[in-house]
C-alpha cells in the first residue's frame, strides 16, 4: 500500500450475520468522505460477493481484498477525491 492507501478507518464487521455487514457497510459509508481509506474486516461467506454487487456505481477505489485467515474477508477500500457523500 501506499500511504494514500493506509486506512484512516476501520469498520469491524466480524460475528454479524449476512446480510448484517452489508447493510451496516452501507450505514456507514454516509459518513465517508472523499480522500478517506477505510479498512473493512467481515467473516460472514458471502461478504465478498455481496460487497461487489453493492459498490456498483459508488465511484469507490478498492485498494485491496484479502483472506488473512479463519474466514475474515478484508477490504480496504478509497474514497476519491471529487466523490461526494455516499448514500445508503
Amino acid at each position: 500500500m501506499t500511504p494514500a492507501t493506509v486506512p484512516n478507518l476501520t469498520l469491524d464487521l466480524r460475528g454479524l450475520p449476512n446480510p448484517e455487514p452489508i447493510l451496516s457497510l452501507a450505514v456507514a459509508a454516509a459518513d465517508w468522505r472523499a480522500g478517506d481509506t477505510i479498512c473493512v474486516l467481515a467473516d460472514d461467506d458471502r461478504f465478498a460477493s455481496d460487497f461487489l454487487r453493492w459498490c456498483v456505481g459508488c465511484d469507490l477505489d478498492l485498494v485491496s481484498l484479502r483472506y488473512p485467515s479463519n474466514g475474515v474477508t478484508e477490504l480496504t477500500l478509497h474514497v476519491p477525491r471529487g466523490v461526494q457523500a455516499l448514500r445508503a
